[in-house]
């Protein structure tokens, strides 16, 4: 007995409710077509030949929205990082480092491979000591949290009178590094070592550094006893070929001209002596922003 379907109405059989879409369309074909075979007239072929439409359409539709649902949406250069991360070779995972651990490597007289040092110079009977500042380019966004350095042996018996880092950031406004923190005398937090470590201090502030911006890891040492003497920092020789002077990080790194009893709370980039035969090792630790 002919009955309704959605579609076309007086053709077919009536669908039960548990048919789908594509159940309900076939049964409305086979039965049109069956109909023909069997010499029913009323027009049965022609709605069977507007079944096979039906199903043309109803493949169609479906095949639009598998595309629709599985196209590629985007570009990875239109989507933002989550957070920067750095290779191991270089430091720590969230590390920014002035150069890469893996260069810390150099070659004694019988070819043997040892790790570089410098001894930052110090000044008998004053206390006072070079300032070394090493260049970190900032490339992620986040809170800066540690300060790592490798430090060695000390070149005496006798302990050194002051040990200290500072974290300056350069200001394109007046040409200076200006400090940001300063970890007072580490003299005892960092004792003598028998050998090189690689070691880490938690700066303690919520600053949060930008991609572009230029920090500085300074350093200084004050030894003034005839006994005493320097400890060890590493570093990644150069060749000791200058830069042009027109560049903004025109040298590997750099230092005070003279001896200091402390690191300034700002100092102007150019005063300072250019030194490209190192780049001392330091890195700062950047934890990733925390979204709202």
């Amino acid at each position: 007995m002919p009955v309704e379907i959605p579609s076309r109405p007086g053709k077919g059989r009536r669908p039960r409710g548990d048919e789908t879409l594509l159940e309900q369309l076939l049964n409305y074909w086979f039965g049109n077509l069956f109909a023909a075979l069997r010499g029913d007239g009323g027009g049965i072929l022609a709605g069977a030949i507007d079944g096979i439409q039906d199903l043309f359409e109803f493949f169609n539709t479906k095949w639009e929205t598998v595309e629709a649902h599985t196209e590629a949406i985007t570009k990875l250069e239109d989507v933002a990082a989550t957070f920067a991360v750095t290779p191991a070779y270089i430091a720590d995972i969230q590390d920014m480092a002035s150069c890469p651990r893996g260069s810390l490597v150099k070659y004694n007289s019988d070819g043997d491979v040892v790790f570089p040092t410098f001894l930052p110079q110090t000044y008998a009977f004053s206390s006072t000591g070079r300032v070394y500042f090493t260049p970190i380019i900032v490339d992620r966004a986040g809170t800066v949290e540690k300060i790592r350095w490798v430090v060695g042996s000390q070149s005496s018996i006798l302990s050194i009178d002051d040990y200290r880092l500072g974290l300056m950031v350069y200001n394109p406004a007046n040409g200076n590094l200006e400090k940001v923190w300063d970890s007072g005398n580490l003299k005892d937090a960092q004792p003598a070592a028998t050998d090189l470590k690689e070691v880490w201090i938690d700066m303690g502030i919520d600053q949060q550094c930008t991609p572009g911006q230029l920090l500085f890891v300074a350093h200084m040492q004050v030894a003034p006893g005839l006994a005493q003497g320097p400890r060890a920092f590493a570093m990644m020789p150069q060749a000791g070929v200058g830069r042009p002077p027109d560049l903004l990080l025109d040298a590997s790194s750099y230092r005070t001209n003279n001896g200091r009893s402390g690191i300034a709370s700002s100092i102007s980039l150019a005063s300072l002596e250019r030194v490209n035969d190192m780049v001392p090792w330091a890195a700062v630790s950047v934890a990733p922003l925390v979204g709202p």
